[in-house]
């Protein structure tokens, strides 16, 4: 190969590589513009609405499905905004934790699943649910840097931020599913005719396999401990609760958190058998989730014990 026909392929080459370049960036300006003006749907709109309210309220909640889709804000205050996300963890949560005003008087509320802590399988991807925040939030980048899930290719391609959310934000920008200025993040589970018609076989109770030898996971742990610790150097009043369960057949993880929680000295309310035994099926969408009736009477009884509690 000639010298001239190798210059030719290093001009194309770098043409290329400013081209993609170039191409990445305006494809992320415009994702993040709509981006930005979305305001419903857990993939976007969620963090978005969270991020304008955070500085204002009084009471935040944390935690996965079992966090939103148990615990009615409308009951407990009307400073109060819901941040929990289906199917999400703690490497999740604590970011979020510290995206919070700093010295500013709070109480935090974090729903931990006990097997949670000890779930072997746990590797914090569930931090990439803020990836679309990357070039946007030091804190969020930093969290995601820190994480098995990095992705190098981020530093140069800015539009991988959005990869897997662009069609959902152009559906919650153009059809919002709820107009979030009345919205406050509890998202209550209204069961259809076929899943009640179900809900009986889901409610099934099965023979208990209880691990007797749990072993914390050391990732889950750095993430609570950077929870707790943040809320103490910032005035924020942490809470963990436990959210009702159809029925726990094993209380070992439970009690292990429990240890662990006070030798944190942080509260926790463990409502796992909060309905007993013999609740009836209509507050059920399945064993780990209550439906919208379900979760009223929780948030009434939740609500109760809080102000009773806590002076704001």
């Amino acid at each position: 190969m000639t010298k001239s026909n190798i210059l030719r392929i290093v001009k194309l080459v770098v043409l290329v590589a400013i081209f993609s370049y170039l191409l990445d960036k305006l494809v992320f300006i415009s994702l993040s513009s709509l981006s930005n003006q979305v305001f419903s749907g857990q993939k976007v709109g969620k963090l978005n609405h969270y991020l304008a309210v955070k500085d204002s309220m009084k009471i935040l909640i944390f935690g996965n499905s079992r966090a939103n889709r148990h615990i009615n804000t409308t009951l407990i205050s009307e400073q109060a905004f819901n941040m929990g996300v289906d199917g999400k963890g703690l490497a999740f949560t604590s970011t979020l934790v510290k995206l919070l005003p700093v010295k500013k008087q709070q109480l935090i509320i974090v729903n931990i699943d006990p097997q949670q802590l000890f779930d072997k399988s746990y590797d914090g991807s569930d931090i990439m649910h803020l990836a679309h925040k990357y070039h946007h939030i030091a804190i969020i980048a930093k969290s995601i840097d820190q994480s098995e899930s990095r992705n190098p290719l981020r530093n140069f391609y800015w539009s991988l931020d959005y990869n897997n959310k662009s069609l959902s934000i152009i559906k919650h920008y153009f059809l919002p599913e709820y107009n979030h200025k009345k919205f406050t993040g509890y998202e209550p589970i209204v069961l259809s005719k076929k899943q009640t018609q179900t809900r009986a076989k889901k409610l099934t109770y099965a023979t208990s396999n209880c691990d007797t030898l749990l072993k914390i996971n050391p990732l889950a742990m750095y993430h609570l401990k950077e929870i707790v610790s943040f809320c103490k150097q910032n005035n924020k009043k942490l809470l963990v609760v436990n959210t009702p369960y159809y029925h726990d057949l094993c209380k070992n993880d439970n009690i292990l958190m429990a240890r662990i929680l006070k030798d944190l000295q942080v509260n926790f309310w463990d409502y796992g058998d909060y309905f007993g035994k013999k609740s009836a099926p209509d507050l059920w969408q399945d064993k780990a989730h209550l439906s919208q009736q379900g979760a009223h009477l929780f948030s009434q009884g939740l609500s109760k014990k809080l102000k009773s509690t806590y002076s704001f």
